[in-house]
């Protein structure tokens, strides 16, 4: 399963959706499920300001896809963040 998280609205040029976390289950029969346990860092979602030389989190609502690819998104959930990073 691969997470990806893309920022709604933002002023700093990032790509559209990025790869943050990535994890496997073990072979499952179809009737079995499994938990997996993903984690992203704010620091992670921070991009590179150059006019203001600094690490910045977007103050906006970001969506998080979760699929096997890119092209194969399973579920979405959104959350709003934001801070400036040193």
């Amino acid at each position: 399963m691969e997470l990806f998280v893309s920022a709604l609205w933002e002023s700093l040029e990032k790509p559209v959706r990025k790869l943050k976390a990535f994890s496997q289950t073990q072979l499952l029969a179809s009737d079995k499920s499994d938990t997996l346990t993903m984690k992203v860092r704010a620091y992670e979602m921070a991009s590179f300001n150059e006019e203001h030389y600094a690490w910045e989190t977007a103050v906006c609502t970001y969506e998080v896809l979760f699929g096997t690819s890119v092209a194969d998104i399973k579920a979405t959930a959104s959350f709003r963040y934001g801070m400036t990073q040193a």
